[in-house]
Protein backbone atom coordinates (compact mmCIF):
# COMPACT_ATOMS: atom_id res chain seq x y z
CA UNK A 1 0.00 0.00 0.00
CA UNK A 2 1.87 3.47 -1.20
CA UNK A 3 0.30 6.95 -0.80
CA UNK A 4 -0.29 8.60 -4.36
CA UNK A 5 -1.54 11.90 -3.26
CA UNK A 6 -2.28 13.90 0.01
CA UNK A 7 -4.50 17.10 -0.91
CA UNK A 8 -4.33 19.99 2.52
CA UNK A 9 -8.04 21.21 2.72
CA UNK A 10 -7.18 24.75 3.87
CA UNK A 11 -10.70 25.96 4.23
CA UNK A 12 -13.07 25.50 7.40
CA UNK A 13 -11.62 25.45 11.20
CA UNK A 14 -7.56 26.08 11.21
CA UNK A 15 -7.82 24.53 14.67
CA UNK A 16 -9.09 21.06 13.57
CA UNK A 17 -7.17 20.98 9.93
CA UNK A 18 -7.90 17.94 7.56
CA UNK A 19 -6.89 16.35 4.55
CA UNK A 20 -7.74 13.80 1.86
CA UNK A 21 -5.06 10.74 1.49
CA UNK A 22 -5.53 9.23 -1.83
CA UNK A 23 -3.93 5.43 -1.24
CA UNK A 24 -2.96 2.92 -3.71
CA UNK A 25 -5.45 -0.05 -2.83
CA UNK A 26 -5.68 -1.93 -6.29
CA UNK A 27 -4.40 -4.51 -4.86
CA UNK A 28 -4.96 -4.76 -1.55
CA UNK A 29 -7.34 -6.78 0.95
CA UNK A 30 -10.29 -4.56 2.18
CA UNK A 31 -9.47 -5.82 5.79
CA UNK A 32 -6.13 -4.48 5.15
CA UNK A 33 -7.48 -0.76 4.84
CA UNK A 34 -9.63 -1.00 7.91
CA UNK A 35 -6.63 -2.39 9.91
CA UNK A 36 -4.88 0.61 8.98
CA UNK A 37 -7.16 3.15 9.88
CA UNK A 38 -7.75 1.36 13.22
CA UNK A 39 -4.21 1.70 13.61
CA UNK A 40 -3.65 5.62 13.10
CA UNK A 41 -6.93 6.89 14.36
CA UNK A 42 -6.90 8.56 17.69
CA UNK A 43 -3.25 8.53 17.53
CA UNK A 44 -1.02 11.36 19.23
CA UNK A 45 1.26 12.70 16.34
CA UNK A 46 3.27 16.49 16.02
CA UNK A 47 1.11 17.32 18.93
CA UNK A 48 -2.51 16.72 18.35
CA UNK A 49 -5.00 13.73 18.11
CA UNK A 50 -5.42 12.42 14.62
CA UNK A 51 -9.03 11.00 12.89
CA UNK A 52 -8.56 8.85 10.21
CA UNK A 53 -12.31 7.79 8.54
CA UNK A 54 -12.67 5.59 4.84
CA UNK A 55 -15.22 7.44 3.13
CA UNK A 56 -17.44 5.55 0.59
CA UNK A 57 -15.83 5.42 -2.58
CA UNK A 58 -16.58 8.15 -4.97
CA UNK A 59 -14.52 9.61 -7.96
CA UNK A 60 -13.12 13.54 -6.78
Amino acid sequence: MRVKDIELIREGDCAHPWAWVDLDLDDVDPMSVWKLVAKLDRRYIAGCHTRWHVPAYRAR
